[in-house]
């Protein structure tokens, strides 16, 4: 995926059990950024949440990658995105099952709607492994405590 900017963090080593955790739902005092020359910047709740998964994810010991994406994407930007090949985004796109622009020549996706058909098929996904679960167990199969849907 092309991305403009890509920084990866890697966690500072801490002793078993010393995670560092940040809390910012439900929080009463904004959160801010302080400038060197004294400016300071108040946070969205969208990006104070996200400061706080960073901080939580290095915490428990995971490296976290972040990056600029556009807004809007081209095909081949948004197939890797959705991990699939670009030929199968433009049939989806063509099958109306995801909203494009074609101002030119060359078609662009918005980013919010590769999100939500990627949220979208893992509901899908969840759900039809709960079906066969459930499915399973009614037919008196012994269900394996392996599978499961979180």
């Amino acid at each position: 995926m092309t991305m403009l900017l890509e920084h990866t963090v890697t966690p500072t080593p801490r002793p078993e059990g010393r995670g560092v955790r940040m809390d910012v739902t439900g929080r009463t005092a904004p959160v801010a950024r302080l400038y060197e020359d004294g400016a300071k910047v108040e946070l969205s709740e969208e990006v104070a949440v996200a400061v706080g998964e960073f901080i939580d994810l290095l915490g428990s010991g995971s490296a976290v990658t972040f990056g600029r994406l556009n807004t809007t994407l081209t095909t081949q930007e948004a197939a890797d995105l959705l991990s699939i090949s670009r030929p199968t985004l433009v049939r989806l796109l063509n099958e109306g099952r995801i909203p494009f622009t074609q101002p030119g020549v060359h078609r662009r996706v918005a980013l919010n709607d590769i999100l939500a058909f990627r949220d979208q098929l893992k509901t899908q996904r969840r759900d039809a492994l709960a079906e066969l679960t459930r499915l399973t167990n009614a037919d008196g199969f012994r269900a394996d405590p392996f599978v499961s849907t979180r």
